[in-house]
């Protein structure tokens, strides 16, 4: 066995990716959905930021707007709509993959709260984990507290669930 995995790995070459050579394999379909897409990810990224200054604008005390804490937020919300975009790039590519075709036989119902509750833990992760590495210099764990866990994360997650359907509407009308 180990003598085969040798002879296959001098045949790919350096730089070759395992499985390049053969047909149909090579990058995964999510990789090449972002790429044809990379409009729309520059143009997520854009409104992310744009979308977690207006919310630090909007949403938090006056004293807490400075350079430094306008930055963090915009690189929050860029970071939650890549987690977003992320999602539904896996949905739509998904598509033609065992997931899928176990989503598509679901009931409508089924599948809509499976996507949901997917969408949901991934922007309750990447939120978390935005704010962990954003403000853990600053703030330690100070942030963590019931008020933003009860007010600021359930926003974080409805911001993220509306981008999403209007992520959801372009990319699956682009995959049709």
């Amino acid at each position: 066995m180990a003598s085969r995995l040798d002879h296959e790995s001098k045949a790919r070459g350096p730089g070759n990716r395992a499985g390049a050579a053969e047909p149909g394999i090579g990058r995964s379909i999510f990789l090449r959905t972002a790429t044809r897409r990379s409009g729309l990810l520059t143009h997520s990224l854009l409104l992310g930021f744009a979308g977690g200054v207006a919310y630090r604008f909007l949403f938090d005390p006056p004293v807490e707007r400075d350079l430094g804490n306008f930055l963090r937020s915009g690189v929050s919300g860029a970071g939650l709509f890549l987690a977003v975009l992320a999602v539904q790039f896996g949905f739509a590519s998904g598509g033609r993959s065992r997931l899928g075709a176990a989503l598509r036989r679901l009931p409508l119902a089924g599948e809509v709260v499976v996507r949901a509750l997917v969408m949901a833990a991934v922007l309750i992760v990447a939120g978390l984990t935005l704010q962990f590495l954003l403000y853990w210099d600053r703030y330690h764990l100070d942030w963590l507290n019931r008020r933003w866990l009860t007010v600021n994360l359930p926003r974080t997650v409805l911001a993220g669930f509306l981008f999403s359907l209007v992520v959801g509407v372009v990319v699956q009308t682009e995959s049709d």
